[in-house]
C-alpha cells in the first residue's frame, strides 16, 4: 500500500503511514504526489477484491472517496489539503 502526500505538508505521508501501520496494515510505503487530480483526499484500489480493505482504511483515516482504478498498485491513499490529521 502507498500513502502519498499531495497536500504540501512536510512529513504528512510518513505520519499517516505510521497511523496505518499502527492499525495493523503492513508494507506501507509513504511518498509524494504531484498530480493535480484528485482535488480531495481519495483512496484508490486496483480491483474489487480490495474494496473491503479500502473501505476499512477510509473509515480509519476519515477519507470518503474510495475509487477503483486499475492503474494503481493494490491500494493507494492520496492525501490532499482537505485531509485532517
Amino acid at each position: 500500500m502507498r500513502v502519498l502526500n499531495g497536500a504540501s505538508v512536510q512529513g504528512l505521508a510518513g505520519r499517516v503511514g505510521e497511523v496505518v501501520s499502527g492499525d495493523g496494515w503492513t508494507t506501507v510505503v509513504p511518498g509524494n504526489y504531484t498530480s493535480p487530480q484528485p482535488q480531495v483526499s481519495t483512496i484508490f484500489y486496483n480491483n474489487e477484491d480490495l474494496l473491503d480493505e479500502a473501505q476499512a482504511l477510509g473509515a480509519l483515516l476519515g477519507i470518503e472517496p474510495i475509487t477503483e482504478l486499475a492503474d494503481v498498485p493494490t491500494i493507494t491513499v492520496v492525501l490532499r489539503p482537505d485531509f485532517q490529521e
